[in-house]
């Protein structure tokens, strides 16, 4: 290359170096500002806004989903044959519910919170319908239910609102039940309960607020017998009428000496009986009245399920 030549080169770079000493005040910040705006442009890219979103494998099939609605999103995830296995949703008031399905397509196992945000576990048979639930009140009460194939509760346990336990089991046929629990708003101790089909409470054994043993005959929510020691340990039978007061008792006196006999209603009767060699009889009965359940009538409570 000649001299000419390589002045000439010289002479241009010089002219660009002037050129561009002189534009930069102008093109610096227009050039800063479309750095700061690609910067932007590309972390906004981090966010996507969409209606729904599926998500696809490398085979192509769709293993999930996730859409909004009007009353929140659904989430759906699938297995490799493209079958729905677990879901979640939340419904019109915010509640969320989350679903486990099995290969036929069936529901076996829900989580739930309600509108009054009491958490829910839900088993679920092959018909859909639910076999055991585990709940959580507002109010401290925990349940935990089994049904049977027909949808009957069968088994019930939970912590009643005074947080003491109780135990229920029902006949699936018949729907007669057996009940152990400590009572709630009772001075009685730990009881056991028989109830008919009608859920009519008709036989209970307990530990009276003296600690010993009573059980109690019923029918028509009156006691119509017992037999219970008391407070001394002395042993008592009673026979109730329909009302039930006692009519008739067996027993041991405070002297030991055992008695029986007709027991009068009232006062008035009490003046006309004769005591006879059992002078301490009447104070053995009266005790029996107090030992009993506190009130010869029984209060029968339905077991609904909530």
């Amino acid at each position: 290359m000649t001299t000419p030549e390589l002045q000439e080169r010289s002479r241009a770079r010089s002219i660009l170096l002037y050129l561009w000493l002189l534009g930069w005040p102008l093109l610096g910040p227009l050039g800063s500002c479309y750095i700061t705006q690609s910067t932007a442009r590309e972390a906004a890219t981090r966010t996507i806004s969409c209606e729904r979103l599926e998500i696809v494998g490398p085979d192509g099939k769709m293993k999930g989903s996730f859409e909004g609605t009007e009353s929140g999103a659904n989430l759906s995830l699938r297995d490799s044959q493209g079958r729905t296995r677990i879901s979640a949703f939340t419904d019109a008031k915010g509640s969320p519910s989350v679903f486990l399905w099995d290969k036929q397509l069936r529901e076996r196992l829900a989580f739930h919170v309600t509108d009054d945000n009491e958490p829910s576990v839900e088993l679920l048979g092959q018909d859909g319908g639910i076999r055991t639930r585990l709940t959580l009140l507002k109010n401290g009460i925990q349940t935990l239910s089994m049904s049977a194939n027909d949808g009957k509760e069968v088994v019930s346990l939970g912590i009643q609102e005074s947080q003491k336990p109780k135990l229920q089991i029902k006949d699936p046929k018949s729907m007669q039940s057996i009940s152990l629990s400590i009572p709630e708003n009772s001075e009685r101790g730990a009881s056991m309960e028989l109830a008919d089909k009608e859920g009519r409470t008709t036989f209970i054994a307990s530990l009276q607020s003296n600690g010993h043993p009573a059980l109690n005959l019923i029918a028509n929510t009156r006691i119509r017998s017992s037999y219970l020691l008391t407070s001394d340990g002395s042993p008592l039978l009673t026979l109730n009428n329909r009302d039930g007061d006692i009519v008739y008792a067996i027993g041991v006196g405070d002297q030991g000496k055992p008695f029986s006999g007709e027991v009068p209603i009232n006062k008035a009767d009490a003046n006309e009986r004769k005591s006879g060699e059992n002078g301490d009889s009447e104070e053995v009965i009266n005790a029996g009245r107090e030992s009993s359940l506190g009130s010869k009538s029984v209060n029968v409570q339905a077991n609904g399920r909530r």
